[in-house]
């Protein structure tokens, strides 16, 4: 190939990366798939008509490629800490559309200017409102909004 410099150590290295996280990949399916089997053949997970115990399962497959994992079924809220690393956060649905319900109070209480001001400066970024639960874990998460808001010096206060 031209153009391209690569050592045998650096391709090597990269393919031993790449074939260890479809390893470790395959290895949280087999878990999820057992533990799920287990709970259904030992009565823990109902398998009736009315349950979607199946496509609840499914959904926890996303796990290994989010940061957050966000839902309103308990079985998930309940199922899913035995699959979460420790850098991964579990939010209850209802506590994520109540935060999402005050950023959008916040945006809808900025002026043009002001939206103009964030657009530039933010982007995309949630509003750095203390308690919030999309700032918390952005913050956690995508570490680079900290030294945005100390440069800019930008604060909300809820009551305001």
């Amino acid at each position: 190939m031209i153009g391209c410099y690569h050592t045998a150590e650096e391709i090597f290295g990269f393919l031993c990366f790449h074939q260890l996280e479809c390893l470790l990949i395959a290895f949280f399916c087999y878990r999820l798939g057992s533990m799920f089997w287990i709970g259904v053949t030992s009565g823990l997970i109902p398998t009736s008509k009315h349950e979607k115990a199946i496509i609840d399962h499914e959904y926890i497959f996303y796990l290994p490629f989010v940061h957050a994992f966000c839902s309103s079924d308990s079985f998930h809220r309940d199922f899913s800490p035995f699959f979460l690393r420790h850098d991964q956060d579990f939010i209850w649905g209802d506590d994520l559309r109540a935060d999402l319900k005050v950023i959008s109070s916040f945006n809808d209480n900025m002026t043009d200017d002001e939206k103009k001001y964030y657009a530039i400066n933010f982007g995309n970024y949630p509003p750095p409102i203390p308690e919030s639960i999309t700032n918390i874990l952005w913050q956690k998460h995508m570490k680079d909004l900290i030294w945005r808001i100390a440069l800019m010096g930008l604060q909300f206060a809820p009551n305001e």
